[in-house]
Formats: C-alpha cells, sequence, structure tokens
C-alpha cells in the first residue's frame, strides 16, 4: 500500500470546464470529512464536490450531484488500482457550459486523479504494531542494541524484563526477538 507524504493539487481543464484536484493524506474518517469542508470554503463558487477516500478498509466516495457514477466510483477505482491507502482525493468543478456527457465525464475524473497521483509525491504506507516482549536480565544488554534504532514506549523491570516497542508490521527484527524473549503483538 502506498500513500502521500504532502497534500497535492493539480487543474485540468476540458471543454471550458475546470477541474481541481485536491489530493491528501487522511487517517480518520473526520480528517476526509474536513478536507471536504475544507475545499468548499476555499472553492465555494464550485459547481461540484467529488471525493474519495480509503483509510484501511473503510472506502466512500461521492458523486455530489454528477449523474450517478460518473465521478466518485471513477476516482476510488483509480485510488484501488494504484494501491492508495490513507488518502482521499477530492476533485471541484467549476462548469464551462458544455455538457460532457456520462462517457465524458468519467474519463474527465479519473484523468483528473491520475494526473494528480502522476505528480504527487507517493511513500510506502508503513503499518506499525505495539509489540510487547519479556526477558531475562542477561538478555538486556541484547534487546537493547537490537532495539537502538526503534521506538521503546515502556520499560519494566519485575521479575522479568518487559518492553513496549513500536515496529513495522513486517519488520525482521521481530523474529530475532523471538529469540531472547517471548513476544506477544496488538496493533
Amino acid at each position: 500500500m502506498k500513500t502521500l507524504t504532502k497534500e497535492h493539487v493539480e487543474i485540468l481543464e476540458i471543454k471550458k470546464s475546470k477541474f481541481i484536484s485536491v489530493m491528501k493524506r487522511v487517517d480518520t474518517e473526520e480528517e476526509a470529512k474536513a478536507s471536504i469542508e475544507e475545499c468548499k470554503r476555499i472553492y465555494p463558487m464550485a459547481k461540484h464536490y467529488v471525493y474519495a477516500y480509503i483509510i484501511d478498509s473503510i472506502k466512500r466516495c461521492s458523486d455530489d450531484k454528477e449523474p450517478s457514477k460518473t465521478a466518485g466510483p471513477p476516482i476510488l477505482q483509480v485510488l484501488e488500482k494504484k494501491e492508495m491507502n490513507h488518502v482521499i482525493c477530492i476533485v471541484i468543478r467549476y462548469f464551462g457550459g458544455i455538457l460532457l456527457g456520462a462517457p465524458g465525464l468519467v474519463r474527465a475524473y479519473t484523468k483528473s486523479v491520475c494526473n494528480n497521483l502522476d505528480c504527487a509525491t507517493i511513500t510506502p504506507l508503513l503499518i506499525y504494531q505495539k509489540v510487547k516482549c519479556s526477558f531475562s536480565y542477561d538478555h538486556v544488554g541484547k534487546i537493547n542494541s537490537l532495539l537502538k534504532e526503534r521506538t521503546i514506549l515502556d520499560k519494566q523491570f519485575l521479575d522479568k524484563v518487559y518492553y513496549t516497542v513500536l515496529l513495522e508490521q513486517e519488520d525482521l527484527l521481530i523474529k530475532e526477538l523471538q529469540k531472547y524473549s517471548s513476544i506477544e503483538k496488538s496493533t
């Protein structure tokens, strides 16, 4: 999966209609909804505010008064095909007076999001998990050495040593830690 490193805006003009594609990273539906409202404030005279977003298993889109399935679903389809996650794309349309027809709208919205993705700064989406490990005191030096570049959220020194660490889901270090400690994963 991939996401954006920063917000990106692209403008496309087709038959006098202006399509402003705003794409940004979002981590919650509240952030996505706030982004849509922000675009409505920034571009108050636009005719349509079409959007699609993906946040893990949550996928939403809206045609915003365009003919059904001609705007939001095509944007969502592009985001899915490009394996994007934690991202929203809002396409603001200023109507230019020339009707594009359903196929023309699908092409316009698809091209708008594709142009944005072609120019945006995209990065792999890193998914982190909390890993709780417990180990004997004689492994403290080795575990500290293994975790020197990682984020240790909590340390407890009781009958054993207990660390809570933030690791990438696919981190190979997890297997190395299992040699010296017992591991419990959580999200």
